[in-house]
């Protein structure tokens, strides 16, 4: 197992970009591209400033690996506040939630400005955000970070990462302290230069996996304790195989959910159906795995998992929102790869 590296952990869309229930869904194989306009979200125009409104953008991190390496640990954070009015907000996806499943009850995670400056050796933080709803998006024992960096590539500035000690709130500033000192000076926030924090959400471990495999056999056994399914990243998806023997010699058919017929295999030899648009294996069955007689009619069924963690952010625009014009929302992505 070789550990992913930057250039292999890359973002996609998920299925559908809507603003209907059915917004959302599984991994799709469209790559969101870093810095483009409109990469993820469509222009506010006039109506909607007007009127005011919500959106949500579901978006996927993938481990884009030509091999098996893992995530041991995935974060993401809005790298600070819009400089607009609109304002976003981060929480958690699974890998096949839509629009429809959000109750509002979801834990959010903010970002906002500084208030004050912060010299080095401090351990507290006032930060500002643009609505009272945003105010439960830190809460203590959160990890948040730190940076005055004018974007997470750039070359100059600071970022360093604490976690929350206290918290107390007072109309739209959120005071922390945290941990541990902050080692670095940084300035209050105006117009897109300055101090600024986003709030952690982790999405835990990233890998590519399968669910409970369900057995249908009198007399076929499959051993996926000694030989479990093996994955490629760039391969692996979202979806459920069917694999449906056609006789007595150990010949079956593959049917997947998502993409249809992985054509058809024997027991007797390694099984890797490839992904349709990727080339690489969806998965890899190890001849191995197959134990006793299965027989026609026979099915073994297993939800695929991709090596990919999900994320929702949700835009807000005010009623009477003025232009956005060279308006950016930045995800930012920490993770540990194995």
């Amino acid at each position: 197992m070789v550990a992913p590296i930057e250039a292999e952990l890359k973002f996609f869309h998920c299925e559908e970009r809507s603003s209907i229930a059915t917004n959302g869904g599984r991994l799709s194989t469209t790559e969101i591209i870093s810095a483009a306009v409109n990469n993820v979200w469509p222009h506010v125009l006039r109506a909607e400033r007007e009127s005011g409104g919500t959106l949500l953008r579901k978006l996927a991190l993938k481990i884009h690996q030509d091999g098996n390496g893992t995530l041991a640990t995935t974060e993401f954070c809005i790298d600070g506040p819009t400089l607009g009015d609109d304002r976003i907000i981060l929480f958690g996806g699974t890998a096949t939630d839509t629009q429809d499943d959000i109750t509002g009850s979801e834990r959010q995670y903010c970002a906002g400005g500084l208030v004050n400056p912060i010299t080095a050796g401090s351990s507290t933080i006032v930060f500002a955000v643009k609505h009272a709803d945003d105010l439960a998006g830190v809460d203590v024992g959160d990890d948040i970070r730190l940076t005055d960096k004018l974007t997470p590539a750039s070359t100059s500035g600071n970022v360093e990462y604490h976690t929350v000690a206290t918290k107390s709130v007072s109309s739209l500033q959120i005071t922390i302290t945290t941990e541990s000192a902050i080692a670095n000076n940084y300035a209050a926030y105006s117009a897109g230069s300055g101090g600024k924090v986003g709030v952690i959400y982790s999405a835990g471990e990233t890998k590519a996996s399968n669910g409970t495999i369900v057995k249908t056999s009198a007399a076929g056994g499959f051993n996926s304790g000694s030989f479990p399914l093996l994955w490629n990243n760039m391969g692996a998806d979202e979806h459920e195989v069917t694999h449906e023997f056609t006789d007595n010699s150990g010949n079956f058919t593959a049917i997947s959910d998502r993409f249809g017929s992985l054509g058809s295999g024997n027991i007797s030899a390694d099984w890797a159906p490839l992904h349709p648009t990727w080339g690489k294996p969806l998965y890899t069955i190890e001849k191995e795995a197959w134990e006793g007689t299965w027989a026609d009619g026979d099915t073994l069924v297993s939800p695929m998992h991709a090596a990919a963690a999900f994320a929702w952010e949700k835009r807000s625009v005010p009623v009477g929102c003025p232009p956005l014009s060279n308006n950016k929302v930045i995800l930012v992505n920490r993770s540990e790869g194995l």
